[in-house]
């Protein structure tokens, strides 16, 4: 008898997953307009595995009633070097009502002062809009991020 407990302790033993756990620090945050931005610190325990992020996110404007979140991740330098890059180009245009822009997620409409941000992933567009002084914020947070960052 103590063989079979034996053994079904060792098969139990032999057979029990080991999970990994995350801990998730807040670095920096900041409210702009309808956009939360924040940057991350991510560990992986027991294996050190260290990850920097920023998560940006917005309520759907679209609805008011639910909660329908959209956003983006930036998880590189490159990442977040072209979104300052196109934000900084939409900045140039953002005043100029006779013309529309775009720089993917970014728009200007020419009907609107406002850049409108948009979430394009799954089957329906999210999206929110920030005013010129909105987006200089943004960037300017995202160019303080840029420094103290370590995003691969």
């Amino acid at each position: 008898m103590r063989k079979i407990i034996g053994l079904l302790l060792v098969f139990v033993l032999c057979n029990v997953q080991v999970f990994s756990q995350t801990i998730t620090k807040e670095i920096s945050q900041q409210r702009i307009g309808s956009v939360n931005c924040n940057y991350y610190m991510s560990i992986e325990i027991p294996a050190s595995d260290t990850t920097y992020y920023i998560f940006c996110s917005f309520q759907n404007m679209k609805y008011s009633s639910i909660t329908d979140i959209g956003g983006f991740v930036i998880s590189t330098k490159i990442e977040l070097d072209k979104i300052i890059s196109d934000l900084k180009e939409c900045v140039k245009y953002i005043d100029n009502q006779s013309i529309g822009f775009s720089t993917g997620d970014f728009v200007l409409h020419s009907s609107s002062k406002n850049l409108y941000l948009y979430d394009r992933r799954g089957n329906f567009d999210k999206f929110t809009t920030l005013s010129k002084n909105k987006v200089l914020k943004w960037i300017s947070w995202l160019d303080s991020i840029k420094v103290i960052s370590k995003l691969k």
